[in-house]
């Protein structure tokens, strides 16, 4: 569900001509620098559920934010609002994977040296549905004794 989500959201912004990476979850890699700017990097931050009419489908409500780089030889990072005006109006109101993805807010993360990274917020709003396993197949065995010996051993498993 949540790779789902994460590949969706880069496919249509990289439709956009947006260059979009997905985050690897390595803590110390969350801010690193993308090699060339401008860029977003998406990252889905949290997910809660709420049981619904069966127990094995479920409200969600995923909390993600999309972190735009964006390097600008000005001391302003006005250059980025173009971009990130584009992502905003990529995903938002669009329905990816199953969510409703709905814009929370926006914020400058850092700025140093010309490089700026915004945090664009958003919530997506869907269902999830727990994939049920394959039925395990049913085994009989029976095994008699007579004292310690084994005098019989059947095993049959039922389909």
């Amino acid at each position: 569900m949540l790779l789902e989500l994460e590949n969706a959201i880069i496919e249509r912004l990289g439709s956009k001509g947006i260059l979009t990476h997905g985050w690897s979850g390595k803590p110390d890699e969350l801010f690193m620098k993308p090699k060339s700017f401008p860029a977003v990097r998406v990252v889905l931050e949290s997910a809660d559920f709420e049981e619904m009419h069966f127990s094995k489908v479920y409200g969600a409500k995923v909390r993600l934010s999309l972190l735009v780089f964006f390097r600008s030889l000005r001391d302003r990072g006005s250059g980025a609002y173009e971009l990130i005006e584009k992502a905003i109006k990529a995903i938002t109101g669009v329905t990816l994977s199953g969510f409703d993805l709905r814009l929370q807010g926006l914020s400058l993360m850092y700025h140093e040296s010309g490089e700026f990274c915004y945090q664009v917020k958003f919530t997506g709003y869907g269902k999830y549905v727990v994939e049920l396993d394959e039925i395990e197949p049913l085994v009989k065995r029976i095994t008699t004794y007579e004292d310690d010996e084994i005098i019989s051993d059947v095993y049959s498993p039922n389909p």
